[in-house]
């Protein structure tokens, strides 16, 4: 056996054709041994091993064929799920198919490109048609949307727009432009136009970086605030309406076009008051129980600061003023109005005086109110 091999492991064999290196058998035919083979080298990968009555058999799955799509597990769908209305399914959409509301059958998916376009103008067209009327309302009505914007913003802008096409929108007439000259220096307090200054267009200057206007005109819907330092022009003061200033000292108005100023004051009355109220410590004083309602001209004498609250018929608060040591608001208040139930407030150690006012326009304290 010169020459042969062990065909396992290429030992020597020896006379019996046995492998001196591993005992096989040599003498054995090769089907019987297939060395580095197996009986699944032929099968397709995908084929599994079954036990049949405790053997090991091989088996293949069978190829998927119409017959066999459908799993066990999974319910078949009714033919007539549908009805007649069984829907048509556009192989060339990319989302199935839905039915209207009778039944009839309507493919969807990607929209073709000439409904796409349809839909494209039917937006331009829906935007152009939005924007003309909003243009158009606008034009219309800007004013009216900037006034109404401008009172609900006051208090967080502090301050009116100089637009005279917004402060004076709702004006009921035009100031005439021809009058005569006038020039008032003004003091902290109330001033009626048309009873105290005549009607007219002014331009106010104040002194100090901290002196404001305040015009209250109901009757012609004008509200004006303004506290910047600077000279202010062009405010219209209607006979009627109430200018109040709140200065260190004066403020200088100046007028070129002053109405009827004959008639300023005609109508005045006299004070039915005539008794001068001085008081001093900490305190709070009422209308009404500690002094008698009115209207009068306050000074602090001396002291700390005098706090005014002035209340409507329902007890909410109207109004408010206020006389600092620092003399910030100086030191007399013109013209204040004190209802019934209006209340001052002293520190301790302040010393106020109240004079009634000598020429007053009307003893319907609660009525003044209204014009603002």
């Amino acid at each position: 056996m010169f020459g042969k091999k062990c065909s396992l492991c290429g030992g020597k064999l020896n006379s019996d054709m046995i492998c001196t290196e591993c005992g096989l058998d040599n003498t054995k035919s090769d089907k019987n041994y297939r060395i580095n083979q197996s009986d699944c080298d032929h099968m397709p990968l995908t084929h599994v091993h079954d036990k049949d009555n405790g053997k090991n058999s091989m088996h293949v799955p069978k190829r998927k064929t119409e017959s066999n799509k459908k799993s066990k597990e999974r319910k078949k769908m009714p033919d007539d799920i549908f009805g007649e209305n069984r829907p048509e399914i556009d192989s060339s959409a990319k989302w199935g198919y839905r039915m209207n509301g009778q039944g009839s059958k309507k493919k969807f998916g990607q929209p073709d490109p000439e409904s796409r376009k349809k839909k494209g103008l039917g937006i331009v067209i829906g935007v152009v048609i939005a924007a003309g009327v909003i243009s158009t309302l606008y034009g219309t009505y800007k004013n009216e949307i900037k006034y109404m914007a401008n009172y609900m913003l006051k208090d967080a802008r502090f301050e009116t727009p100089e637009d005279p096409a917004i402060r004076y929108l709702y004006a009921a007439r035009e100031i005439p432009e021809e009058g005569e000259n006038a020039d008032y220096e003004l003091g902290t307090g109330h001033y009626i136009v048309g009873f105290e200054i005549p009607e007219g267009v002014y331009t106010i200057t104040p002194e100090s970086e901290t002196d404001s206007l305040d015009v209250d005109d109901s009757e012609n819907q004008i509200y004006i605030y303004e506290e910047n330092g600077e000279k202010m022009k062009d405010i219209r003061l209607y006979k009627g309406a109430v200018l109040t200033l709140e200065c260190e000292k004066k403020m200088r108005l100046h007028t070129e076009n002053a109405q009827e100023t004959e008639s300023v004051g005609m109508n005045a009355q006299t004070n039915p008051l005539t008794e001068t109220i001085t008081a001093k410590g900490e305190k709070t004083l009422t209308a009404g129980e500690d002094f008698a309602p009115g209207i009068y001209d306050m000074s602090l004498v001396s002291g700390g600061d005098v706090n005014v609250d002035i209340y409507d018929e329902d007890g909410d608060e109207e109004d408010y003023h206020c006389l600092t040591s620092d003399g910030l608001y100086g030191e007399t208040f013109h013209y204040l109005v004190l209802p019934k139930d209006a209340t001052i407030e002293l520190e301790e150690d302040t010393k106020i005086k109240l004079v009634p006012t000598e020429k007053i326009e009307s003893t319907d304290y609660q009525g003044f109110f209204e014009k603002f």
